[in-house]
Formats: C-alpha cells, structure tokens, sequence
C-alpha cells in the first residue's frame, strides 16, 4: 500500500504560550469571592480583581491580602463557644491587671513614706477586699481557659485547671499583704524587713515571706497557664508573625525572680546588720524589688492589651485564602 501523506500542521509562532503553562497573570487576575474589607479604609473589596486597588484609596488589594487573610486559618482548632471564651478571656486579663494595679497604693505609701516627711495617708480598711474581688473575677474568668478549641491535649487542660485554683491562695497573701501594709508605717529603708524601727524583725521576715509565695505562685500561674495562651496567641495572624511587640510568659517570669531574690539580700543584709555589707544589700535588694515588681506589672499590661486582640481575633476570625479567592 501507499503510504498515506502526512498532514502538515503549523508550527506555532515564537511568542504565543505553551497550552501546558499557565499563565500566572491571568491566574491570579481573578475576582475576589469572598468578603475582604480594605486594610486601609475598610471598603468592601468582593468582585474587585486581585491584581486592581481599592476604589476608595487605592491600596493594592494584594497589600489587603497580605495584611489580613491569614493562611493558616483553615489549619487552627475550631471554638465552640466563641463569645463565652473571648469574655472569659477579656474578664481575665482585666480584672487580673486592675488587681494587681491597685496592689501597687500600699507599695506607693510605703514609697513616699521613705522619701517625704510627710505624714502619709494610710490604706483604706476596704481596699484588701476590692482587691480581692478583682483577683475572684479574674479566677471565675480563667474558667474559659480549661478547653477553649478542640485539639487541646489533656495536659494542657489539666495546667488550666491548676491556674484557677491557684488563685485561691494568691488571694489570702495578697489580702493578708494588704492589710499589713495598712497598719504598717516605714520611714526608712531597713524597716522594710525589720532592721529598725517599729517593725521586729519577726514581722519583717513574716512580710518577705508572704512576698515571695505571691511571687512563686504567680509564676507557677504563668506557667501552667502558658500552653493554652500560646495555643490561643497562634490564632491572633498579627501576634504570631510578629508585627506588634509583647511582653512574653518568660519575661515576666523572670521579672518575678528578680524580685525574690531583691527580698532574699534585703533579709541577708537584716542578718549581717551592722555590719558596714548590710546597707548595700538592703539598697540593692530594695531596688531589685521594686524593680522587678515595675517590670512584672509592665509586662502584665502588654499581655493583657495581646489578650484583648486575641479575644477580638476569636469573635471576628481572620478570613482564609479560600474563603476569599474561592477554590
């Protein structure tokens, strides 16, 4: 048999694209599906093009994208009850940063004792018991924080449920603190832990100690209480990459040990009194204390403004790339 011809097919021109390439433009020149509020005005950008701007300020939708949909949004655990945890979450921090902010009256009494001349007005009878009502609220809060999403290992609850009832002798020291303070007047820094003055030493040590456990058991709060808040910092896209500044877990932790050990060379310089060594340690130990007690509160103030944006993330979660530029 002959052989047939063969049919002559044209070759394509230089410029014109593979059938087996995508282009990226066009890809990515699609119509946003999903509800995406501009990151700078707050216009609504649904059906406006990937590669556009916004009509109202001319943002690049891109730069919206990046600023907003988070893309492990489909990955994280899901929230039963959203609104019960955000204000569980927000009843928390709050009430627990207001507590520990009042704390600091009978410390500044004691500041401007040591410094002014000046007769000082004395704590009222009923600031032990306001404090200790913020310190309930912020345990009753804490609740929220036993199993906030799926996925928890037992653990982790377990650790949650420790932090709440660590709060119950947190608030017998503090109140016993509170009213120590209250009838207790300093005019000078080796009265702090029973040097001189009215205060014995058996009551400066009885003081010192009730410190350090409130210390102690703020930090054992902190870290039973750490794996849930990382778990639910992770939800939060601008906490997790790291574009507002926190105060971590750690930080605050080591605040508090500063503060121990401030309280331990006061004592130690109390023991060695009068010995020339006891004035220096009493002054250094005073101000590692206040120190450390000013960076704890510091860092408690930047972690619960993260817990605020955390609780907003939970009730208004960042959208997905799914969810706005569809399958």
């Amino acid at each position: 048999m002959p052989d047939r011809p063969r049919e002559h097919i044209p070759a394509p021109p230089p410029d014109a694209p593979s059938p087996h390439v995508v282009d990226p433009t066009r890809a990515l020149d699609r119509e946003l599906s999903g509800s995406l509020p501009c990151a700078q005005c707050g216009y609504e950008l649904r059906g406006v093009s990937v590669l556009g701007v916004c009509p109202e300020c001319a943002t690049p939708v891109r730069a919206t994208i990046l600023a907003v949909v988070d893309p492990l949004a489909d990955e994280l655990q899901p929230i039963t009850y959203p609104r019960l945890v955000a204000l569980g979450l927000v009843t928390w921090v709050l009430a627990g940063m207001s507590g520990v902010l009042l704390c600091w009256r009978p410390a500044i009494g004691v500041l401007l004792g040591l410094w002014s001349d000046a007769r000082v007005p004395p704590v009222p009878r009923w600031w032990d018991e306001l404090v200790a009502t913020l310190l309930c609220f912020c345990a009753v809060g804490s609740i929220a924080l036993w199993r906030p999403q799926a996925g928890l290992r037992l653990w982790m609850s377990a650790l949650a449920v420790l932090a709440t009832l660590l709060h119950i002798p947190l608030i017998m020291l503090v109140r016993a603190g509170i009213d120590r303070a209250a009838t207790t007047q300093i005019r000078t820094l080796a009265e702090i832990w029973g040097d001189a003055g009215p205060t014995s030493p058996a009551a400066g040590l009885s003081a010192s100690i009730g410190r350090i456990c409130i210390a102690l058991l703020l930090i054992s709060l902190l870290a039973s209480i750490r794996p849930v808040a990382i778990a639910l910092i992770a939800r939060s896209l601008a906490i997790r990459l790291g574009r507002v500044d926190r105060q971590t877990v750690l930080a605050m932790t080591a605040a508090l040990f500063a503060a121990i050990l401030g309280d331990l060379l006061g004592l130690l310089g109390t023991h060695l009194s009068p010995d020339p060594s006891a004035d220096f340690l009493q002054n250094l130990g005073f101000v590692m204390l206040l120190g450390g007690a000013s960076l704890f509160t510091l860092g408690l103030i930047g972690a619960s403004i993260d817990f605020i944006r955390v609780a907003r993330t939970i009730l208004s979660p960042s959208p997905s790339a799914r969810q706005v530029l569809g399958d």
